[in-house]
Order: C-alpha cells, then structure tokens, then sequence
C-alpha cells in the first residue's frame, strides 16, 4: 500500500517493546507513556527548516557528478513543478541510482528475512515464517515510468505481490529512498495484507496473458453447472477479470476471502480453470514474526483492540460499521496499517544498518524521507493521524538510526539539517555541523 502523507501515532520506543529481541544489549526499556499521550501535540520549533528550504527558490539541495540529484524537499508538492526539477528526473533512470537502489531492495529482503526466521533451520518454520519467506523471494519489482500523488514515493501491493517504485527514486542516492522501501516491506510482513493466488489455467490464457474473454466464457460455464446462482455468477466474473486479476494472472484473495468463496474455487479447481496456492496464507496472527508488534498497535492506537494469536484475519476490502472497532483487518486498520509499517520497516532499517552501515557514503541521507514529508504537511496534522514529527521520533529511536545521522564537519553535508530535524523533533537541541552548510 502506498506511502502517503497519512501518518500516524505510534509508539516511540519499539525496539524494546514491540520488537523484543530485535535490539542489542539484552536489556528491556519500559515506555515511559503511551503513544496517544506522549504524541499528542507536536514540539515547537520543528518547522523552521522546511521554511528555510522553501525560501531557496533553488529546486534542488543537490547535484551530484554521477548525475545523481537530491531535490529541494520543500519544492516536491509544487505545482506545476520547477523547471530545474522537471529536467533532472525527466531522463531515463540515473545508472548508479538504479543499480544502488536495486541493491538496497535486495540486501534489505536478505536482512528482513533473517529477521523473520531468527536463524531457525528451515525444517522448523511455522507457517508465518514460510508464507513471508516466499512472499519475499517471490517480489517483483515495477519501475513505474510515473506516479499519481507525491514524487517521492513507493507502494507495494499485495495482490501482485509487487513493489511499486516511482520514478523521482531512480535518480537519488540509494540512501535517500532506504527507509521508504522498508516501510513498504512492512506492509509486506503486514498478517492484513497476507494473500493468496489461484492461478489461471493455460487454458485461461492467450499468448501467455489472462484472457478476459475466455475467463467469462469458460468460467461462466463451470459455475452455471456447478449451480451458483445467476448474481453470484456475475458478481465473480466482474471480480475475476478486473485489471489486478489479469496482471497477476489469477484469482488473488486475502486471507479470509478464500473462505467466503470457497464453494466457487472448489468448482473452478473441479473444472481445471485454476490451481490452488502453492503456499496457503496463515489467516489468524499466531505465529507471526511481528505479533508483539500487532499487540503493541492495538493496545496503544484509540479504539484498536489488542489482537490475539487465535484472532482470525477478515479481509482489507471489508469495512464494517465505523462503531465496528475490533481488532482484525477491518476499518480501523486503514489508520493502523501505516503504524504497523513503521515500526516493521524503523526494525528493519536498525539491523540492516547494523550490518552495513559502513557501505554506506552519505548515512546522512537516511533522513530525507522525513524531511520531504514534513515539508509537504508544513507541521500540521493529517486526516485522523498526527504529525509528521511522530514518525522522525519512530526512527531516531534507533540507535543505529542516530549513529549514522551524526554529522560533522569532515564531509560536505548539504542535509545535515535533516539530522536536526529529528533532533528537534524528540526535544533536544539541534547540533549544527560546522562548516557542513
């Protein structure tokens, strides 16, 4: 699911609450308070910067030799956009960016699924644990050639099992675009966007693509014999031929929606016009890798019940009543889906930096997914979820996160003032770099 500018309230301190076992040292820190009253306003002070950028009527912070750019983040929700920052990302994808980013995707996949499996021979993984290594080996990636909505930005959908990569990210350095590519692995590892895939029959296909006709036709004709009822049959050939079905070649469902159709997949499975899954999805949250993660959403996001491992999965695509407020992937998901991602991908990032920190040039950058998006909100809230300053406090809790932030005056930083941004954020007094501006 998309990155947007809907934020969210989380907790800060999810290395050692919501993610045992993830952070180093072995000992546990308490939170001091809940998310909702520790973030329940933002911090002064905090906008000054995006001010400052949007005063420097320059579109970019950032040229690099390579042909690499860093765009001015107070200049990526202008419309129309500034000529300068038009010129630099209308080329074909920068060679170095999309090689380091390409890497970046990989070694972060690697990290993730050591994450997930804790080192546990294979023979012993439970089903979450399968399910998420497939999911993660089988990612494609789409180099989209544009984007709707913000430049900087990333999305990954679960039906296609894809990432979706904007084009803005093939022209900045890889380290720029990390902590956006993590968080849309969380939704990946999101138990809410688990999903499965009956794939189409050859007989469903032509030239090696869904064939929207025959899948009416033969599907129609298997069901009508199998005694559906005429509406159901209409109401599923809609769903079976609509654009996502097509591209992933398949009947795709969330967990809980191969339930409900069940009888239908029984008789298309009857009439040899699909293939059941190769690697079911798990549908309750027992046994995720992330379950103290779900725990600690639900109990600290208003209204969102604490999950149990038996609590069963109900589809995204079912919203009940707003009064419905339970704790499966109903509506209130929708507010706690980019939380639970958050504090998935700020995990992933803190291991994977752990492990190659030092392969990267220009750590500094690692802030500048929150810089854009602050500037593009300007500080203020967002539809039901609170600033932008809440995720910077999520991320700067890393410790390996604020190591590799630390600026100085040896190298030319043009975004050491991002570091502040998040210093500020959490309180504490920004520490300007000298000579680094």
């Amino acid at each position: 699911m998309s990155f947007s500018l809907k934020l969210m309230i989380c907790l800060p301190w999810f290395l050692t609450l919501c993610l045992p076992g993830v952070a180093r040292g072995g000992e546990a820190s308490p939170p001091e308070e809940s998310c909702v009253a520790r973030f329940a306003g933002a911090p002064s002070g905090t906008r000054s910067q995006c001010l400052d950028w949007k005063r420097n009527q320059n579109p970019l912070l950032q040229s690099y030799p390579n042909g690499e750019v860093l765009p001015n983040p107070a200049h990526l929700e202008t419309r129309p956009l500034p000529r300068q920052l038009v010129q630099a990302t209308r080329r074909n994808p920068n060679r170095r960016s999309l090689e380091g980013l390409r890497e970046a995707i990989s070694s972060l996949k690697r990290t993730m699924i050591e994450q997930i499996t804790g080192g546990t021979p294979q023979e012993r993984w439970n089903d979450h644990q399968r399910y998420l290594v497939d999911r993660l080996d089988n990612l494609t990636i789409d180099f989209k050639e544009s984007c709707e909505g913000p430049l900087f930005n990333a999305s990954y959908s679960a039906p296609l099992n894809q990432l979706q990569v904007c084009p803005l990210l093939t022209h900045l350095p890889f380290e720029a675009s990390l902590p956006l590519i993590a968080h849309e692995l969380g939704h990946l590892a999101d138990p809410c966007n688990y999903t499965d895939r009956f794939g189409f029959a050859p007989s469903l296909m032509t030239n090696g693509r869904s064939d929207p006709q025959k899948i009416r036709m033969q599907v129609a004709r298997c069901l009508n014999q199998a005694g559906v009822a005429r509406e159901k049959v209409d109401a599923f050939l809609s769903f079976a031929v609509a654009p996502t079905r097509l591209a992933a070649q398949g009947l795709t469902y969330f967990a809980a929606q191969r339930e409900e159709n069940a009888p239908i997949n029984q008789a298309l499975v009857k009439c040899n016009l699909i293939s059941l899954p190769t690697l079911a999805a798990p549908n309750s949250y027992g046994g995720s890798p992330y379950f103290s993660v779900l725990q600690c959403v639900g109990e600290n996001y208003p209204n969102q019940g604490r999950p149990g491992a038996g609590t069963r999965l109900t589809p995204n695509s079912v919203v009940p009543a707003p009064t419905d407020t339970g704790s499966a992937c109903d509506n209130t998901h929708v507010k706690t889906k980019e939380c639970t991602a958050d504090h998935i991908g700020t995990a992933l990032v803190d291991a994977h930096l752990a492990r190659h920190r030092s392969q990267l040039s220009r750590p500094e950058l690692l802030s500048y997914f929150f810089a854009s998006v602050h500037c593009a909100e300007g500080g203020a809230p967002v539809d039901d979820y609170s600033s932008s300053v809440d995720r910077a406090r999520i991320f700067y809790q890393s410790t390996e996160v604020r190591q590799a932030l630390q600026c100085g005056p040896d190298r030319q930083r043009p975004v050491c003032s991002l570091p502040d941004l998040l210093r500020a954020s959490l309180g504490r007094q920004p520490t300007p770099a000298s000579g680094a501006r």
